[in-house]
């Protein structure tokens, strides 16, 4: 079976680091699905920078943000009320 190094993927942004992948001959695999396609860049990779693999082994990814958001919009807070019940005002 053939053999590969892992490349040096943390720091690179997700385009770089697919490409790289590619060259090197692994499979790339984000953390979180639709990461890779978020953008943002590689803070973390498994196995590490110069580890041997068998050719087309997944190298895991962990990504910083890029994609803006993701989850549900969280709603302004709401004033707290006075013991009578009514808002009060700063």
């Amino acid at each position: 079976m053939r053999t590969t190094l892992v490349p040096a993927l943390v720091g690179l942004d997700s385009g770089e680091a697919i490409a790289l992948s590619m060259e090197a001959g692994v499979v790339i695999v984000a953390e979180r699905e639709g990461a890779l396609a978020e953008g943002g860049q590689v803070v973390a990779q498994v196995p590490a920078a110069g580890t041997q693999v068998e050719a087309a082994s997944q190298v895991r990814v962990a990504m910083s943000g890029g994609g803006g958001g993701g989850g549900p919009a969280v709603p302004d807070p709401v004033p707290p009320l006075g013991p009578s019940g009514a808002k009060t005002v700063d």
